[in-house]
This record gives structure tokens, sequence and C-alpha cells, in this order.
């Protein structure tokens, strides 16, 4: 990914969890094949078609933290990834376009293989 958008749903997530209304914790990263440049208004991808629990969290440094999803070989396959979005809150699931948008990115990779694996990682600083 080259750049990824945090959007205002992440602004306001953080936002109401500072009062304990709500759990900012990221926990789906989904992937689809729409190519509009994304736009902090944004709150779901323009096509998703996969989605997928993190599979990691590390606390990197001050104020740091590195959330992954590793797509393994059987993950995804012959999808042609275009668009990578990172959900966070109680609304997400497993079921595609639920939960908060937090973060949009273009990252062009046609047709996934079921012979190679991808991290998607978000280098998520608090300031």
């Amino acid at each position: 990914m080259t750049v990824i958008q945090k959007t205002n749903g992440w602004l306001n997530l953080i936002r109401d969890s500072s009062s304990g209304a709500v759990n900012p914790k990221i926990t789906y990263v989904a992937l689809g094949t729409g190519t509009t440049t994304p736009a902090i208004t944004d709150t779901q991808l323009q096509a998703e078609v996969f989605r997928k629990a993190v599979t990691s969290y590390s606390v990197g440094g001050t104020g740091e933290i590195l959330i992954s999803l590793y797509l393994g070989p059987t993950d995804a396959v012959g999808v042609d990834i275009e668009e990578v979005g990172f959900f966070a809150g109680s609304s997400a699931t497993s079921a595609l376009n639920s939960g908060t948008l937090i973060a949009h990115g273009l990252w062009s990779h046609n047709s996934k293989t079921n012979v190679e694996s991808i991290v998607f990682q978000l280098d998520e600083i608090v300031s």
C-alpha cells in the first residue's frame, strides 16, 4: 500500500472510547476490488469481497501499535485485491461491510493465488 487514509469514523471511535461508550479495538481486515481513491469520509470499502480477523498486535515505540493480518495460501484465492480496509468497534464482525472503517488504502495485486502468503500491517501511532 502506498497511502492509507484514516477516516472520520476512526476519529469518532477514538473520541467515543474516551468516555467508555465504545471499544476501539481494530479486529478485522477486509479486501476489496474497488479502485476509487480513499477519502476521509469513507465508511466502507468500495467493493468488499473478503474479510478476516486480525492475526496479531505488536507494541512498537511510544504510542505505536502494529496491527497485522496474515493472508495464507488458502485465503482469498482468485481475488483481485485493489483495496484494503481495517475495521474496529463492537459492530465489526466477520460479515462483509460491518464495523467502523478506520483506515482505507489502495493496493494493486491481481488474482491472489493458492501458493502465496501476504501480510497486511497497519502502523498506528497515537499522537
